[in-house]
């Protein structure tokens, strides 16, 4: 059990075993998400460099890392129009991109 969330979530499995109302802590089996996973990160983020976009991508099955060049902290606010259309990409493109 989770200090947050004091009452054990009930057992699903197959493809709606993780669900957006769940509350767990997936860190140690990241292969149990299975919702789509977009991580935008920028270049040149001086707090959060995209080596760790890169291990956060990497375990997910289903996420696609876009690196935005220039981008910082910012990026969606300073690089909006390089952002909206990855965020708007139909869903059936292939969420198994590193870029």
């Amino acid at each position: 059990m989770h200090a947050l969330f004091p009452r054990p979530l009930p057992a699903r499995s197959g493809p709606a075993a993780v669900s957006s109302t769940d509350r767990q802590d997936l860190s140690a089996r990241p292969g149990a998400i299975c919702t789509r996973v977009l991580l935008l990160w920028g270049d040149a983020d001086p707090i959060s460099p995209v080596a760790v976009g890169q291990r956060l991508a990497s375990p997910l099955p289903s996420s696609a890392l876009h690196v935005i060049p220039g981008g910082t902290r910012d990026l969606a606010s300073h690089l909006a129009a390089v952002v909206a259309p990855l965020i708007d990409a139909p869903r059936s493109t292939s969420m198994h991109s590193r870029q």
